[in-house]
């Protein structure tokens, strides 16, 4: 039976990504403590979609603000925490952009 950190990386790389390393919740900051500081209800969306119908513009509008904002590495790696029932303990899983890569596949619960 698969466990959660297996439908973790199932759900990843049917994201288009490649998991690289898992990095866990040291050092830095953990992924709960990241989930608040973005749950912040002074945030500003810089975009929006409808919730339903096409999502094929959410790629490139994160890839676009990620790569801007430095999040993204020179070889295409950056940090991603991905939910699936029971993931939170992995922590950060470090990933990288593939050809076919689409973060609005990495939703698998809508």
């Amino acid at each position: 039976m698969p466990s959660s950190t297996d439908n973790l990386f199932e759900l990843i790389r049917s994201s288009g990504l490649d998991v690289d390393a898992v990095q866990g919740n040291e050092p830095g900051p953990s992924v709960e403590t990241a989930w608040r500081a973005m749950a912040g209800f002074d945030v500003e969306p810089i975009a929006s979609l409808p919730l339903k119908g096409e999502l094929s513009g959410v790629h490139q509008l994160w890839l676009d603000h990620a790569r801007q904002a430095g999040v993204v590495g020179e070889d295409g790696t950056f940090l991603l925490m991905a939910v699936v029932t029971g993931s939170s303990a992995v922590g950060w899983v470090r990933v990288r952009l593939t050809d076919t890569a689409d973060v609005s596949r990495l939703v698998d619960d809508p």
